[in-house]
């Protein structure tokens, strides 16, 4: 993953839990843990006090390892985004969080349902033994059909 992804998905994070986007030294922050620096090197380059810069990465590593599930701290911060095979989808709607052979699938707008709900509501699928779907034709009212009976109506069971 690039520092790039990184930091649009942080911000994709931190917008669906908290209604803000990151600011200038969270992304700053982001930035310089992936490139190997220490608070102090991040702390000179930005123009703010070392303990500031301790005191926003340890909030925003804490935000972090809520929305994800994984505990992210400064030392594992890289290897964790890496491990976890983090991707977003082109029109950046939905966020996919590969967990070895379990799968969570979040959206913005499920994020929005549950904040307005107080609910956090986490989808863990076993995808392994799923066939793999290569190509639909003409079948967008019936995967809108499923997508609403999955995400919106929670039925569990679907026979076809």
């Amino acid at each position: 993953m690039t520092v790039t992804e990184i930091l649009k998905l942080a911000d994709e994070l931190v917008f669906a839990s908290q209604g803000k986007h990151l600011d200038d030294l969270q992304e700053e922050i982001i930035q310089g843990v992936y490139e190997g620096k220490t608070y102090r090197e991040i702390a000179e380059e930005s123009q703010w006090s070392e303990s500031r810069v301790r005191n926003i990465a340890s909030e925003l590593w804490k935000l972090l390892s809520k929305e994800l599930g994984e505990d992210i701290e400064k030392a594992n911060f890289r290897s964790t985004f890496n491990r976890l095979n983090i991707s977003l989808s082109p029109s950046s709607q939905n966020i996919c969080v590969n967990f070895g052979s379990q799968i969570l699938y979040n959206s913005k707008q499920d994020n929005q349902r549950n904040q307005i709900n107080n609910k956090s509501k986490i989808i863990y699928e076993d995808l392994t033994l799923a066939p793999q779907i290569i190509k639909f034709y003409n079948r967008e009212t019936e995967l809108e059909t499923l997508k609403n009976w999955i995400l919106n109506q929670n039925i569990r069971l679907i026979s076809v």
